[in-house]
């Protein structure tokens, strides 16, 4: 990511249109990176909580 900031400052100075579409772009890969992370987080706990659960069934059992 450092890489790209450096390239877009250099970007900027010459033409401010490519600045942008590289800061959207980042901002695009940021938000899909996100999710993903976001997405695995979600279905690690959705599985934790089903393996406690039958933990508990086995419990009850």
């Amino acid at each position: 990511m450092v890489k790209h900031a450096c390239l877009a400052c250099s970007v900027k100075q010459r033409t401010p249109m490519k600045f942008v579409v590289i800061i959207l772009y980042e901002w695009f890969l940021f938000m899909v990176i996100l999710s993903k992370i976001i997405f695995t987080a979600v279905s690690i706990k959705k599985t934790e909580q089903m393996n406690s659960k039958v933990k508990y069934m086995n419990f009850i059992l």
